[in-house]
Parts: C-alpha cells; structure tokens; sequence
C-alpha cells in the first residue's frame, strides 16, 4: 500500500497519511516474520547479535537435545499440550482523527511551553542533543511569523520534540505531533543539510523505537549518517570555526548518531554505518551545552551520556571479534570467541570501575524505596541495563556457539579448557540476566511512569525479551549438561525465568513480537519441565513413565499449572518435531505482506 503525497504549502488542514495507527507499527509483523525458516524474502535481515538469530539457535538446540536425550518418551508428549496463550494485544489508543494533523500549527503557547518543560526534564536528559535556550528563541520567533514563513526544519524539529514529550506524559496526542513532523519532511527538506535536520533524525529514531518501528527506524538512522558525514560531524577539522557552545552541541549530536548505530547494530544484527575508526573527536566537556553555570542535574546528564558513548567502543569490538560485524560467524572458532570474550569481559569491568559517580545498581537497593527512588536513580539505572545488554551479548557468543558444536556431543569429547571457558560464561550469563530482570521488575513495582518518562520503551522491552532468552537458554543447558547444578541454581533460574516473562508481558504492552516471544517461551517453559522432571526421575530412581508434571520448584501459577494437562488422545509425535512446531508458530504466524508498512512511504529516496 503505497500512502499518496499530500504536502502543500498553503492552507492548514493538509491531508494526512492514510496510514492506520495499527498498520503502521506493524513492524513488529515484520520482525517476527524474520524468524520464520521459510520467511518471506522482503522481511528483512537479522544478523548474528539479534534476538532474531539467538531464538532461531536456542530452539534448534532444544529441539535437537530433546530428541537425542530423550528417545523413545512418547507418554511425555501427552503432557505437552497446547498451553492458553495470552489475548492478542490491541492498541487501546483510538484512531487519530482526521481534522487533527495540520504540520503548519501550533498547540496553545502555555500548552507548547509546558511539553518543552516536560521534553527538558527527562528525555533530553538521556538525549542531550537539544539545546533549550535556542530552542525557545527559535521557538518564540516563529510565533511571530506567518505559518509559510516559518523554516520547514524548525516546524519538523518542535513537532516531534512535542510528540516525544505528550508520549511521555501518555498523551494520545503524540502521534499527532509525529504525524505532522512527518509529514512536513518532503524530499527536498531530506536532501539538505543542517545540525537540525541530524537532530530531528535522531528524535524520529527514537520516537519510532519507542512506538513499535524499531525496524523502520533504521532508514531515519542512515539519513542521521549520511547527514552527519555531509555536515563534517566525524573530522575534527570543522569544530575549528564554531564557538565553544555550537563545539560541544555539535560534539552531542555526533556521538549520539554513534551510539544509535551502536544500539541499532547490536539489536537488530546489521553491520555498523560507522566504523570505529571515524571516532575521532574528543569528549564532551562537563560544561558543555550551554556557557553558563549548570545545576547538578545538568552536569550529571551530560557525565551520564559521556559514559553512554564511551560504551559504544566496546559494543563495536563485541561487533567485531565476536559476531564479525553481523555478516558471518562461521570462520571464527569457539577457542577465538572464549579468549575474546575475556578481554572484552576485562575491558568492561574497566568502563564499570571508571563510572566516577554513578553505578551500576543492583535489583536488591530498590526493596523498600518510595517511587521517587527510580527518578533519583535513573542515570544508574540506565547504565545498568546497557552493562547488562552488553555483558549478556559478550557471554552469547561463547554459548550459541558451544550449543552449535557440542549439543550432541558425549561429555568426555568436550575439551578441558573450552568446558572451563563455558562454564565461566553461562555463570556469568544467568548473573547478568537475573540481575538485570530483578532491575525491571523492580522499577516496574516502584514507578510505572519511569520506562515512558525517559524514552525507554524499546530498549526496556528489548532488554527483557533478551533477558527471558538467556534465562532460557540456562535451562535447555541445565537439561543438557545436569551437572552444571553444582555452579548454577535450576530453581532460581526457573523462577527467575518466570518473573522475566510476566516483566515482558507488562513491558511489551501491545507489541506483537513481545506477545508472540512470550507465548512461545511458555511453551517451551512447559516442555521443559516435563524433560526436567523426567532428569530427576531418573537420577532419584523413582521414574515412572507417564507421570510427569512441572519440575519441582518451578514457580508457574494455579492458572498455568491446569494447562499441564493428561490428555491420552493427543497425537503421538516427537518431541523434536513439536519444538520446531512451537518455534515456527512463533517466527512465522504473519504473512500479511499488506501490514509492512511504514513512514518511509510518505516520501521518495
């Protein structure tokens, strides 16, 4: 479906994208398409470092051992049943109106104020690439002008910093704001050049990420880059001429088009549009945006994003060594990839020494806090979840790759040295994911607001989709290796395992891969324990066959204890075939081609 240019420059009520709300964000669609093994070929590509690949390895590991390990079980299939899965998620959010868009007017000034007010306190804090001085001159000046003569960019640039601030209040006008920036970003404002036009792609990005279009948020990113390279961004050479104010301005902008392609990179497994080596301007002063003296506040944001940045060459060498730049894994060996991960393993722990006045919190500090703590802390918090993202991604590669080689494999043929290196990893993995879903649940339980005040909804929602599949996967390397008992807790991480899903479904809200990931992952739960209990039936002699029932110690509720049911007139099968049933269920229930559409229809590349 291709949405017709309607953009004039006169008259106020201009006709808005055709494009419905639900459609639109269908990139979750698109996504969850991706994972399915005969995907359509437009669905796009997700490399090495994605979830995307990282559901495909877990479910043809656990697919593979349950066959192996477990011949011959055929009463167990009678317990796996067809767990109820949770309603279809619906945007609750009612259409936009049609007379609402008009990208050449403004909401009321005490109205407009406030939003800036509320843009300025939490999201350009995380964000800094927005001045607000020069903002509001601009933004007064503009007042006095008649709509036509107003520059197309500043118009571009208010409206999607008043979209991120009413969706952070969780104002259904947001999308009238993103609308209207939208729409007013014709082909030939896109092809020109300014500092704003890389601010305004950033804030596109990220408003997209927070509304269910990460994939598409891709093509603002590349226009970010391409914006970036024409304006100089990336050589030292043309801060020469700005005072010291633009300097610094400049400075946050540039490095917050490194990290987006950072994030991006990581999360959606693309190789990275900027390499390492272009990263060649110098931090960001404490006193960087504005030539007067700054609150506490403000020098902690600029501090916060300092440290946010300095990750970033991190997450490029994970890039590198261990996922080669999300083109091909195949030519590097598990020796290579578990004496990498050390080294990156070290050089983060140095990040974490040097966070100066920040921390990285543990989900322990929130008992007993009041809902102010979440605000408080919300510099460490953050960081907190991207040490986490960033450790879990390290330790995946080692064990993806063990699963990969010696799923299968008997015991005695595992060498030494790589069994000391994995059990090094997976211990450290299921640290990181448990701590890192304890963060979540806990600032869930303290403050609701706090995921959507700061512009956190897709990296909130990715982190503990990833944080349920490293949960996961410790279980299907349990069920394999029982001995791994001895380092690692089966029952808190099934536990923990648990409370990551119910974190996912609060987290996911209308996301469809969110509801699909976590239905399918309840499956897998329920399968699982069956295997489980069958292992420690075995081991405590005391095995009878087709008695089966959630493992011990597993934390599913009355509701989903009734779905374990004992139904004799289930179809025989194996249990491989009913993993790949599951999986493919999940990665490729969607084939409407119609529903993938998004923004970039509104204008020509």
């Amino acid at each position: 479906m291709i949405v017709p240019r309607v953009i004039q420059e006169k008259g106020c009520n201009i006709p808005p994208p055709s494009l419905p709300v639900d459609e639109e964000s269908a990139v979750d669609t698109l996504a969850t398409d991706a994972f399915g093994h005969d995907a359509p070929r437009d669905t796009g590509f997700f490399g090495p470092s994605s979830n995307h690949t990282h559901f495909g390895a877990l479910s043809n590991a656990f697919a593979q051992i349950a066959r192996a390990k477990f011949p011959n079980k055929q009463a167990l299939l009678r317990t796996w049943t067809s767990e109820q899965q949770d309603e279809l998620p619906r945007n609750e959010q009612p259409p936009v109106p049609y007379s609402a868009f008009d990208p050449y007017g403004m909401p009321d000034e005490q109205y407009a104020l406030s939003l800036f007010d509320t843009f300025f306190s939490s999201i350009n804090l995380v964000f800094p690439y927005v001045n607000k001085a020069s903002l509001l001159w601009d933004y007064h000046q503009a007042r006095q002008m008649r709509p036509t003569q107003v520059r197309r960019t500043l118009r571009v640039l208010l409206n999607i910093i008043w979209a991120h601030a009413s969706s952070s209040l969780g104002k259904p006008e947001s999308e009238i704001f993103y609308r209207c920036a939208v729409t007013l970003l014709d082909t030939l404002t896109i092809r020109k050049t300014s500092v704003e036009l890389v601010q305004i792609f950033l804030l596109l990005t990220i408003f997209q990420q927070n509304h269910q279009r990460s994939v598409s948020s891709w093509t603002y990113h590349a226009l970010s880059v391409k914006a970036a390279f024409q304006l100089g961004l990336h050589a030292p050479s043309s801060y020469r001429a700005s005072n010291e104010e633009d300097k610094e301005q400049r400075k946050c902008i540039w490095f917050g088009v490194i990290l987006q392609d950072r994030i991006l990179t990581l999360s959606l497994g693309r190789p990275a549009m900027i390499p390492e080596h272009y990263n060649r301007i110098e931090a960001i002063r404490p006193f960087s945006i504005t030539n007067q003296p700054q609150s506490p506040d403000c020098v902690d944001n600029v501090q916060f994003f300092c440290h946010k940045v300095s990750l970033c060459s991190i997450i490029y060498e994970v890039l590198e060594r261990l996922y080669d730049f999300n083109i091909s894994t195949d030519s590097i060996c598990l020796d290579d990839l578990i004496v990498a991960r050390t080294r990156l393993l070290l050089r983060l722990s140095a990040w974490q020494s040097n966070l100066g006045s920040f921390s990285i919190v543990k989900a322990s500090s929130f008992i007993g806090q009041r809902p102010e703590y979440c605000n408080r802390k919300r510099f460490d918090i953050i960081l907190s979840i991207y040490y986490h993202r960033v450790a879990m991604s390290i330790n995946k590669a080692v064990l993806s790759r063990f699963l990969t080689d010696f799923a299968l494999a008997d015991d005695e043929a595992i060498p030494e040295p790589i069994w000391d290196g994995v059990i090094s990893a997976l211990s450290h993995d299921a640290r990181s994911a448990m701590e890192l879903q304890g963060i979540f649940t806990s600032v869930i339980e303290n403050d609701s607001t706090f995921i959507n005040r700061y512009a956190a909804w897709w990296t909130a929602n990715y982190s503990v989709f990833s944080t349920s599949l490293h949960l996961l996967g410790a279980m299907i390397f349990l069920l394999r290796f029982p001995k791994l008992k001895e380092c690692i807790n089966a029952k808190d991480i099934r536990r923990s395992m648990q409370q990551s899903l119910d974190a996912l479904r609060t987290v996911g809200g209308s996301s469809l891969i969110s509801w699909k990931g976590r239905n399918c992952m309840k499956q897998y739960i329920q399968g699982y324990d069956i295997l489980a209990n069958e292992v420690e039936s075995i081991n405590d002699g005391s095995h009878q066959m087709g008695t089966t029932g959630p493992v011990i110690g597993s934390s599913l509720d009355a509701e989903d204890l009734n779905q374990v049911c004992f139904s004799s007139d289930l179809a025989m099968g194996s249990m491989f075939d009913l993993i790949i049933e599951t999986a493919d269920d999940f990665f490729a229930h969607c084939t409407d081609i119609d529903l993938l559409q998004d923004d970039s229809n509104l204008f020509p590349f």
